[in-house]
């Protein structure tokens, strides 16, 4: 498992374009590594890019490496918002979501449409809103770009009570395009 995080910069108020200033990620999260799991920082303006050995048990311990950076680089106390990416959002949503306990409840929903996935996020969110308590969390779905498709282009040929029971249709999964 990994965190992948960015920071971005708006210049105005509801601008588009937002400035990527930096990103990297926390690799191996919870794995026996020798020496530490990899944590990349990198500088997009600079192209100056540091990786070094962390100790990242869990996600929260991940996230503490991150916030770390953040608040070196001085970004921690001007946070507005925290972005994440969830696969799978079942049915639930269609556009990105604030997070609160009736999207964490959703989340947790879906783990057995996501297993490999849903959980470790499920377990990020969580981290993230207590260590980023100061600032609205919102949740961006991987299965939201195509959660427009109709009925008979989503539905597979399967008995009906299938896909009541279990959820199973097409989601159309194409990342947070």
């Amino acid at each position: 498992s990994s965190i992948k995080y960015g920071v971005f910069e708006l210049k105005k108020e509801n601008e588009v374009n937002a400035k990527s200033v930096l990103s990297g990620q926390v690799e191996k999260i919870g794995k026996s590594v020798e020496g530490g799991q990899l944590f990349t920082v990198k500088n997009e303006e600079t192209g100056k890019k540091d990786i070094k050995k962390v100790e990242a048990s869990d996600h929260a311990a991940a996230l503490e490496c991150i916030a770390t950076v953040l608040k070196e680089k001085g970004f921690e106390s001007g946070m507005d918002v925290v972005g994440h990416r969830v696969v799978h959002g079942g049915a639930d949503f269609s556009e990105p979501a604030l997070v609160n306990e009736k999207t964490l409840a959703c989340i947790e929903k879906n783990v057995p449409l996501a297993p490999l996935h849903n959980p470790p996020a499920l377990l990020g969110l969580r981290s993230a809103m207590t260590k980023f308590s100061s600032c609205p969390h919102v949740a961006v779905f991987d299965t939201a770009f195509h959660a427009s498709m109709p009925p008979e282009s989503f539905t597979y040929a399967i008995p009906y009570q299938l896909y009541e029971k279990y959820s199973i249709r097409r989601y159309g999964f194409h990342g947070t395009s």
